[in-house]
């Protein structure tokens, strides 16, 4: 048997905490109890960003607490640097993922190239535009419908 993987860890404590049980979480997520259970026992590695929002949807919790116990983003005391040059490099070292689908119709995950990362990290457009990440408003995940209308603000405000 592996050794349980922070993620693991992670979805079990607050699992606990929250006094759930497997089955509950299950319910809640779509995710099967075996599933569930096998990441908590170490039997199976840490999923995909797709079933982490998943299962942090059974448990109620943020989405991005997951994803940082599961190693795709860093932690949030990393973040505790003024220096703008250090707190790109931190940003850049962040293991950002999205869903691309080939010629094929395959899906599959693959990381930003640095250059991607650069482009796109504080491009506002890309941001709204995308539909692989939630985006949030004063913690709360804004819907197609709110995105919709933030773009058509943006584009009333900024475009020529």
């Amino acid at each position: 048997m592996r050794a349980i993987s922070p993620f693991g860890k992670k979805i079990k404590e607050i699992r606990m905490d929250n006094g759930m049980t497997i089955n509950t979480v299950s319910k809640k997520s779509g995710v099967s109890q075996s599933y569930i259970s096998q990441i908590e026992n170490g039997s199976r590695d840490t999923p995909q960003p797709d079933m982490i929002k998943k299962i942090a949807n059974g448990l109620g919790v943020d989405y991005f607490i997951l994803m940082r116990a599961a190693g795709y983003m860093a932690t949030s005391n990393e973040f505790t640097t003024t220096n703008e040059v250090e707190f790109t490099n931190i940003c850049f070292k962040v293991k950002t993922v999205y869903k691309k689908t080939d010629e094929n119709g395959t899906e599959k995950y693959v990381r930003y190239t640095e250059e991607e990362l650069k482009s796109n990290f504080f491009n506002l457009h890309h941001l709204i535009t995308q539909d692989t990440n939630d985006i949030f408003y004063k913690d709360r995940v804004l819907n197609r419908i709110e995105i919709e209308k933030v773009k058509t603000m943006l584009e009333l405000l900024l475009d020529d």
